[in-house]
């Protein structure tokens, strides 16, 4: 168990899993500590001090981020280069975690050493999975740019073929840029819900690296990672720029239709002739985050991953992530970013990252 020198954390009492036991106190045997319930008696003070240390924890682990993206975006997050650090992944990191440490605890319903006691264990790892994702940050966006480094072939024509055999003859991608082409807000809807994505990653991988418990931070974390890592496994196995960037149709309606998603676009492809300058030899600057690859769709994959890991834990979260997911899916083919194979395969890579580190059966695990 961990000890401190607060003498105010002694003669607290715990309930021990078969026994009950005093802190500072002689006891024999093992168990696993438990928070009191409810029914402790609320202390004001405990709860302002518990403000007081997480606002403090926040503020100095913020500090550390800020200075290194302040100095090298790249080296930390590639994000920070084209936002404000203030809207990177990291200060969601320790904004999300902040309130999620104090709904956890309930500050007025919980003894201060108990606050002491998640604080000291989590900032650690916390910490560490702040690199671990800066690293992974990194590879991946450099790893996509470089795609056509690694393999010449494009598989847009076989991917198109094999999406029109799979739905009888029926393109996908047209189908649904006609079905919502008569109404402007479906359009809109979509063209918004598709670029929630990245607040979407954002927010919950803070939401779950934040957790108390340490097997959920873990096992989401290394889940995490196997989305992202395989997904740029399958970008180099077989490449795809996508639908919108190989169909010049399909383009100049997706322009018209879908603004948003067709500025994005003109970005990626634009950055993609440039990498191609590149191959050839030709010293043009590209921009690391705009690497343009199909197959699979990890707009499709994260959150299938994270839906699953929500229904695994019993999270009101999944009864929100379930349609976000839905409509993604709907979305990444509707504005020509992806065919529908894309998505399909997509939602099985989240599926199979999910069963690879998904809880044994008969395990009990404490929701966070």
């Amino acid at each position: 168990m961990f000890r401190t020198g607060f003498s105010f954390l002694r003669g607290s009492e715990r309930k021990v899993v078969g026994k009950t036991k005093k802190e500072g106190g002689v006891g024999s045997g093992t168990g696993r500590i438990q928070a009191p319930g409810p029914t402790t008696k609320p202390d004001p003070f405990a709860g302002m001090a518990a403000l007081v240390i997480t606002f403090l924890f926040c503020l100095v682990v913020g500090g550390l981020v800020a200075i290194p993206l302040w100095i090298d975006g790249f080296l930390i997050d590639p994000i920070a280069s084209i936002v404000d650090w203030t809207r990177t992944f990291f200060s969601w990191l320790v904004i999300v975690g902040g309130l999620r440490l104090l709904w956890w605890i309930g500050v007025l319903r919980r003894p201060i050493g108990f606050e002491f006691r998640v604080l000291f264990v989590m900032s650690g790892s916390i910490l560490g999975s702040v690199v671990t994702l800066g690293i992974l940050s990194s590879i991946y966006s450099w790893g996509k740019l470089m795609v056509p480094f690694f393999n010449h072939a494009v598989f847009d024509r076989q991917l198109q073929d094999l999406t029109v055999w799979l739905h009888f003859g029926v393109d996908p991608n047209w189908f649904l840029v006609t079905l919502f082409s008569d109404t402007p807000m479906a359009e809109r809807f979509l063209d918004f819900i598709y670029g929630l994505y990245l607040p979407f990653v954002l927010l919950s991988t803070a939401w779950y690296l934040t957790s108390p418990e340490p097997a959920t931070r873990h096992r989401y974390l290394r889940g995490f990672v196997l989305v992202w890592s395989s997904g740029l496994a399958l970008y180099w196995l077989v490449p795809a720029l996508g639908p919108v960037f190989v169909f010049e149709d399909l383009a100049s309606v997706v322009s018209v239709h879908y603004p948003v998603a067709a500025s994005s676009q003109y970005l990626l492809i634009t950055n993609y002739q440039k990498v191609l300058e590149v191959l050839r030899g030709v010293p043009v600057p590209v921009f690391p985050l705009f690497g343009v690859a199909a197959m699979p769709s990890l707009h499709c994959a994260l959150p299938t991953f994270v839906y699953l890991f929500s229904v695994e834990r019993s999270e009101w979260t999944r009864y929100v992530i379930l349609p976000f997911l839905m409509l993604t899916i709907v979305a990444s083919v509707a504005t020509g970013w992806h065919y529908a194979i894309d998505s399909y395969v997509g939602v099985a890579l989240g599926w199979i990252c999910w069963l690879a580190v998904r809880r044994p059966r008969g395990c009990q695990g404490t929701r966070p």
